[in-house]
């Protein structure tokens, strides 16, 4: 029963922590428009800071969550990696127990920036990463985003190339989907699967499938090592397949 009262005590706790976090970004979001004298289309969503009777605990790794992968649903965290362009090295990575992407941009773009002491002139993502909030804060950081703003089907033929100049009234969705359609942008977004969707590759294919330990602080420390081992493995590779000896 305690245990049962300590699960129920922190579903509580974190939905009022998710509940508060989504009024935060409907306030942001009408702040913006407010700003450049719009209003937020559509009705403004229900926020609840109370947990679905539905809402589940993992009493074997509370700190982890339920997300859906390839074979379903499972008790997981979401990984992180950002990759440089032309060697594929891993140069910031990070684990969430939250499943989306798109709350991850921003504090990758900034880990980035403490290891590197520099940001990166342009960033490719896929459509899970992107947002209105997110477009402005890379650009308000100096980086030039290509971010997929929805998923396009293979039996579909590309839009034709813009011409002329963007409406005043395009919303960011719509100059991104536009700067996506011109030569360049198609050009740029299309190497994101030779750089980023490689490494993902490269590490499962070593036999890394899951986790070994438990916990979030734990969790991380085990990716950053498999991200860490990555990285020994492409100097490796640029060295020629020989270690410097002293």
């Amino acid at each position: 029963m305690d245990k049962i009262r300590e699960a129920k005590a922190a579903l509580e706790a974190k939905a009022k922590r998710e509940a508060d976090q989504k009024q935060e970004a409907r306030q942001e979001l009408e702040k913006a428009a407010a700003e450049e004298g719009k209003k937020v289309s559509g009705t403004p969503p229900k926020i609840n800071d109370q947990p679905s009777p539905k809402t589940q605990r993992n009493f074997t790794d509370p700190e982890s969550s339920i997300m859906k992968g390839a074979d379903g649903f499972i008790q997981a965290y979401n990984c992180q990696a950002g990759a440089d362009g032309s060697s594929q090295v891993i140069v910031a990575c990070e684990v969430s127990a939250i499943s989306a992407d798109s709350i991850q941009v921003e504090p990758m773009v900034v880990e980035m920036l403490e290891n590197l002491g520099a940001l990166p002139v342009i960033a490719t993502m896929d459509a899970g990463f992107f947002s209105d909030a997110n477009i402005r804060a890379l650009q308000d950081l100096g980086v030039d985003p290509y971010i997929a703003a929805g998923r396009q089907e293979h039996a579909k033929e590309s839009p034709p190339l813009p011409r002329g100049r963007i409406p005043r009234s395009a919303t960011p969705k719509d100059r991104m989907q536009r700067k996506l359609r011109t030569r360049k942008g198609r050009r740029i977004y299309a190497r994101r699967k030779a750089i980023v969707e490689p490494v993902f590759g490269q590490i499962k294919g070593r036999g890394f499938r899951q986790f070994l330990l438990r916990g979030q602080q734990k969790v991380r420390s085990e990716w950053s090592l498999i991200c860490l081992t990555h990285n020994l493995r492409k100097l490796y590779g640029r060295m020629g397949g020989r270690w410097i000896k002293n």
